[in-house]
C-alpha cells in the first residue's frame, strides 16, 4: 500500500502515535509535513526540544521526505497548511492527533484547564480540517483521521478529556456526510497505545501491558489503511490497539412507542428501553426516518424517500 506522490499534514506528530504516523506514511513513498508543539502531557509550559524536526530529520535520514512545524493547533493550522502548499503544492491526508492529557474531578478542575482540553483536542481539529479542506477537495481522494478516544464512554477523572473526545467523534461524522461528494473521506480512530500520556496512568499492570503489546506502530498500520486513496470506509470510528480492533457507532435500542404516554407509562417501559436490543443508529436522517416509521408505519415510505436523499456516509457517495 503505497503513497508515492502525495502529501500528508501529521499534527502532534513529533512523538509517540504521531510520530509512528508520520514515519510509516514516509516510509511508503509520502512527503509528510510533521507537526509539534513541544508542549508537556498537559498541553500547557513548552519544552526547550523540537520533536517535531528530531522526527523529520530521522525520516530524512531513512531516505523519506518530510519537513517540521513547531506551532500549537490552537493558534497555527492556516500556517500549517500553507507550509505544506509552498513545499509541495498539494495536499492529500490530514491526520489530527495533536492532544493532551487532562485529568481532574469537574467539581475540582479549574475552568481554564476544562476549557484547555476542549482547545487543544476540539478547536486544533476543527481548525486543521477547515483549513485543509478546499485542498483536499482539490485533491479529489482527501482523507481525514481524526483522533477520539474510548475516553469518550466514560471516565470519572478525565470529563473533559472524555468530552472533547466525543465531541471529535461526532465532527468526524458530520465531515464525513459535507466531504462524501468531494471524494473526501473521514474517519476516526480511539487508539490505545503506548506514549508519554498513557504512561500517566496510575495503574503498574495497565502500563506494563501498554508498554509492552500496544506499541504506537500498531495504530498507524491501521490508520495508513484508512488514509490510503483505496479504502472506500467513510464516516466510520475504530477503537483499536496491539492488533484489535473493534468498530465503534452510535446505536439505538429498538423503538417503544406509547400512545401520548404520561410519566408513569414511561417509568413503566424503564425495561423495554434498557434491555432491548440495540443497533447502529446511522445519520441523523436515518434514525429520524426510522423514528417516524416507527411512530406511523403508514409513513415508512415518505420517511423512506426522504431518507434516501441524503449521503451514503459508509462509501462516500451522494445517492
Amino acid at each position: 500500500m503505497r503513497f508515492d506522490g502525495k502529501v500528508a499534514i501529521v499534527s502532534g506528530g513529533g512523538r509517540g502515535v504521531g510520530r509512528a504516523h508520520a514515519e510509516l506514511l514516509a516510509a511508503r513513498g509520502c512527503k509528510v509535513l510533521i507537526n509539534d508543539a513541544a508542549l508537556d502531557p498537559t498541553g500547557r509550559a513548552g519544552q526547550g526540544d523540537d520533536p517535531a524536526e528530531q522526527a523529520a530529520a530521522a525520516i530524512r535520514a531513512a531516505g523519506g521526505e518530510a519537513i517540521s512545524h513547531k506551532g500549537d493547533v490552537r493558534t497555527c493550522c492556516n500556517d500549517l497548511v500553507v507550509r505544506a502548499l509552498d513545499e509541495w503544492g498539494r495536499l492529500d491526508v490530514v491526520i489530527c492527533n495533536a492532544g493532551g492529557s487532562h485529568g481532574g474531578m469537574l467539581a475540582d478542575m479549574p475552568a481554564a484547564d476544562w476549557h484547555n482540553a476542549f482547545d487543544i483536542h476540539v478547536r486544533g481539529t476543527v481548525d486543521l480540517a477547515r483549513a485543509a479542506w478546499p485542498h483536499l477537495v482539490a485533491s479529489g481522494a482527501g482523507r481525514i483521521l481524526t483522533t477520539a478516544s474510548n475516553g469518550m464512554f466514560g471516565n470519572p477523572f478525565a470529563t473533559s478529556y472524555g468530552a472533547a473526545k466525543g465531541a471529535i467523534f461526532a465532527f468526524t461524522m458530520g465531515l464525513a456526510l459535507e466531504g462524501a461528494s468531494h471524494g473526501i473521506h473521514a474517519n476516526c480512530i480511539l487508539p490505545a497505545a503506548w506514549s508519554r500520556l498513557t504512561a500517566q496512568i496510575q495503574d503498574e499492570f495497565a502500563t506494563e501491558v501498554l508498554e509492552k503489546r500496544f506499541g504506537p506502530e500498531h495504530i498507524a498500520n491501521f490508520a495508513a489503511w484508512l488514509v490510503h486513496e483505496d479504502c472506500r470506509l467513510n464516516g466510520e470510528g475504530f477503537f483499536l490497539g496491539g492488533g484489535v480492533a473493534q468498530r465503534v457507532t452510535y446505536a439505538l435500542s429498538e423503538h417503544v412507542v406509547l400512545d401520548n404516554p404520561g410519566p408513569e407509562d414511561w417509568a413503566a417501559q424503564e425495561r423495554a428501553l434498557m434491555d432491548g436490543p440495540v443497533m447502529p443508529s446511522g445519520t441523523l436522517i436515518d434514525s429520524f426516518a426510522a423514528q417516524i416509521a416507527a411512530l406511523d408505519p403508514s409513513l415508512a415510505g415518505e420517511a423512506e424517500t426522504m431518507r434516501s436523499g441524503g449521503v451514503n456516509t459508509k462509501h462516500g457517495e451522494a445517492q
